[in-house]
């Protein structure tokens, strides 16, 4: 039972919010959306189920609540199917060509951490040849503004005492998991699909800016998308850590009202590796 949530980067840059406000590289106070965030190397706690099975394994969180071995994901404290914890690399451009990077990790001697966490399956269904598709409700991830040396200090195997480490942090953004990444599963907020034997797979879902020193500077929606690579020799059923290679969160402009009530967003009243874990 492999549980380690380990660093990544996140590659971005911002651009102003009215007008031409540029944002100078290495100030993250002056980095506003829209934006896009790249990250790679994230490791996150995941719920092993057994892929080589065909069928629908769970429909529902109390149907995949029972299917896990475990009640939650490896060293979580709480009943989340899915936590990990990575470092934003860098803020960028949300342009199409040659983007260019408003901040990097470590610049002004200052990283952003981001832990996510709180992502609870809905449906879970194995092809019986050893790849799984899931759908997760719920989740969230803060992302602290901390020294760059920060993250060598934490001990990312176990939820509780991540979350210990990051008190007292900075808070500079909380992002909450919305409804939209399936047409079909109202519900879910992070959907993707993994193969065991190639260790590979994808994920997305969006999420929306709730809270944090930054909140007024972000009021898109965040696309996250994500390449991911299971750990390799892991048995079927059993618990296993996902690896994420590459991925990006980019904020897009707000849907109106109509398409955010036929996207199923739940806006109102709210201001975003690791994957699914059998809870």
């Amino acid at each position: 039972m492999k549980k380690k949530i380990l660093s990544t980067l996140l590659a971005g840059a911002a651009v102003a919010t009215m007008g031409i406000m540029s944002a100078q590289a290495g100030n993250l106070d002056a980095i506003a959306g829209p934006v896009k965030f790249n990250y790679n190397g994230l490791d996150a706690a995941q719920n092993g189920y057994d892929p080589f099975t065909a069928g629908v394994l769970c429909t529902d969180e109390a149907s995949c609540n029972t299917v896990a071995v475990t009640d939650n994901a490896p060293g979580a404290n709480q009943a989340n199917d899915t936590w990990g914890i990575t470092t934003i690399s860098s803020i960028q451009e949300d342009v199409p060509l040659f983007p260019t990077n408003l901040w990097n990790n470590g610049e002004e001697d200052e990283a952003l951490i981001a832990y996510f966490y709180g992502f609870n399956d809905i449906r879970v269904e194995g092809d019986g040849a050893g790849s799984i598709d899931f759908w997760s409700a719920g989740g969230y991830v803060d992302i602290y503004r901390v020294a760059d040396t920060f993250g060598g200090t934490i001990d990312y195997t176990d939820q509780a005492t991540v979350e210990g480490s990051l008190l007292g942090q900075s808070l500079y953004l909380r992002l909450e998991f919305v409804p939209g990444c399936s047409a079909t599963i109202a519900a879910a907020t992070l959907c993707g699909d993994f193969d065991l034997d190639n260790l590979t797979g994808n994920s997305d879902g969006l999420a929306v800016a709730i809270d944090g020193s930054a909140l007024s500077k972000f009021p898109e929606i965040f696309r996250f998308e994500q390449s991911v690579e299971p750990c390799g020799g892991c048995a079927p059923g059993t618990s296993f850590n996902i690896v994420v290679d590459s991925g990006s969160a980019t904020t897009t402009a707000l849907p109106e009202p109509g398409a955010l009530g036929l996207l199923g967003l739940g806006l109102v009243g709210m201001g975003l590796i690791a994957r699914r874990r059998k809870a």
